[in-house]
């Protein structure tokens, strides 16, 4: 009978070959998701095309100038471009591959950044690794993969600065704060919280911990211009934010993501208020600050801005929870922990697979079956105008086309035009005269849309807009301008549904009717 110390040895190897064994699981499951999500995602939506046009333009200076129309600063365009040098990577498989790639340095990140601040990684690679929203955003053509790579490895690094690291860790952390910033602008919000944090928990030498934040805000300062450039437009795509509209809407498509991220706030927030003898300090310190102050900060910041809410800009908020419930549960038994990251994935596995199988769009369908049927004479109409984007990416027919309203072709979203459009308003004469021009040579009409006419409901022309213009006089014009063009199409033509969402489903963002 093996005696006492040598009992407890094996128990405690039993129980890390689970721990890691779980570990491992979760490893192959996020992976898992990713790949999934490659062989899946098919054609660029409206989004990813537009960042594919914007690192295909003709020249440098072009892209630099391209910045004051589009909402990211030049990091994603300038890597992009160098990736698509080579015609095959400049493909939609080579750009999925790129978006793989992306994927996989964000499972390795969360490991890292766990290891980083003495964790085992578990409960984060279950709550975000595997998070399907961090896996679709994440690995998409966009700059949200890249920007929450740097910035989670900010955060890591930020904490070892924090705990009286050297040079070499205050470099690395400036270093992937600059990188941050220049991938996505609201990551200086993370950065400017982790360079505060940092000093509440510093051991000596607290301005050192300002350096990263410093070095970020520095490298946005050649922006300056860019960003009065982009107040001319950005005023149309802001609105009194309704979050209950909002919360509905997660909650329809991504119930358990919900759950889990209350569940994970709330724990990391009693955690850092539960009364215990000795005081958080250092990392633990440092994560629950960061992780409970993350989400409400994201919170405020889009409530002050009046910007669209959209489930993509709360990632970092999620990563650093994820990362901060991985602090928090290090103070428990392995056996908590092991057993939290196993109730993550049992919860979220199959949400996860599905949501991760969508294609991200069928425009490329759309625009194979134009391709082939439609006739010089005919005229495609693209509405709403922003699907543009990756429709013009995948068109190759005869048939000239529009978009509701008419806007100058450009390869990139452009809402200065559409600001352009609802002080003119005289869509409507030139749209009629199209219609008729085309019926009257014999030609057919193609719509491309999110919805069949017949289910608009009619909207009244909206009235003059003011001086300023604001997100809900564009909410109204958007509205009236697919009403009007569906109206104008039952009252002149007989219907036939070409495409329609079928068998192998498309997200609903980008879900198209031929």
């Amino acid at each position: 009978m093996p005696d006492a110390p040598e009992a407890l040895r094996e128990v405690a190897a039993m129980r890390l070959t689970a721990r890691t064994s779980v570990s491992g699981i979760l490893l192959v499951w996020a992976l898992g998701l990713h790949a999934a999500f490659f062989v899946s995602a098919g054609a660029l939506w409206r989004d990813e095309a537009n960042s594919a046009a914007q690192a295909s333009l003709p020249s440098w200076s072009g892209i630099w100038q391209s910045l004051a129309h589009d909402s990211f600063p030049a990091g994603y365009a300038a890597l992009l471009r160098l990736w698509c040098a080579h015609p095959w990577n400049a493909s939609d498989t080579g750009l999925r591959v790129f978006g793989l790639a992306t994927g996989m340095l964000l499972v390795a990140t969360f490991w890292g950044a766990a290891r980083l601040l003495g964790c085992r990684p578990l409960v984060v690679l279950a709550l975000a690794a595997a998070d399907p929203l961090v896996v679709t955003e994440g690995d998409s053509i966009r700059p949200h993969g890249l920007g929450l790579a740097c910035l989670v490895w900010t955060f890591a690094l930020c904490g070892r600065v924090a705990e009286g690291g050297g040079l070499a860790w205050l470099a690395a952390a400036a270093a992937a704060a600059v990188l941050s910033v220049q991938l996505v602008y609201t990551s200086a919000l993370y950065v400017a919280l982790f360079s505060l944090a940092a000093v509440l928990v510093a051991r000596g030498g607290r301005a050192r911990a300002l350096v990263p934040g410093a070095a970020a805000a520095l490298s946005l300062v050649p922006y300056a211009r860019v960003l009065a450039r982009m107040r001319e437009w950005a005023d149309v795509v802001h609105y009194r934010v309704d979050w209950l509209s909002f919360l509905r809407g997660v909650a329809t498509e991504h119930a358990m993501d919900l759950i889990l991220v209350a569940a994970a706030w709330t724990g990391v927030v009693a955690w850092g208020l539960r009364p215990r003898r000795a005081p958080l300090r250092g990392l633990s310190l440092y994560s629950a600050v960061v992780a409970a102050l993350a989400l409400p900060i994201q919170v405020a910041f889009l409530e002050a801005a009046g910007a669209p809410p959209f489930p993509r800009y709360f990632l970092p908020a999620v990563a650093l929870l994820a990362l901060g419930s991985e602090r928090a549960l290090e103070e428990r038994s392995a056996r908590v922990r092991t057993a939290a990251a196993l109730v993550i994935l049992l919860a979220s596995a199959w949400p996860a697979w599905s949501w991760v199988r969508l294609r991200r769009t069928n425009v490329d369908q759309v625009a194979r079956a134009l391709g082939g049927r439609a006739q010089p004479a005919d005229l495609v109409v693209v509405s709403p105008w922003f699907l543009h984007p990756s429709f013009q990416r995948y068109y190759r027919g005869p048939a000239p086309w529009i978009t509701i309203p008419e806007l100058p072709r450009d390869p990139m979203t452009r809402y200065l035009w559409v600001k352009r459009a609802m002080r003119e308003d005289d869509s409507g004469e030139r749209l009629r005269e199209h219609l008729e021009s085309v019926l009257a040579r014999g030609g057919s009409l193609w719509y491309v849309s999110q919805r069949l006419p017949e289910t608009m409901p009619a909207v009244p022309r909206p009235t003059p807009p003011g001086a300023v213009l604001r997100g809900e006089d564009y909410a109204r014009f958007r509205a009236f301008w697919e009403s009007d063009i569906g109206a104008r199409l039952l009252a002149c033509c007989r219907f036939e549904v070409t495409i329609a969402p079928g068998p192998e489903p498309a997200w609903r963002e980008e879900s198209l009717f031929l």
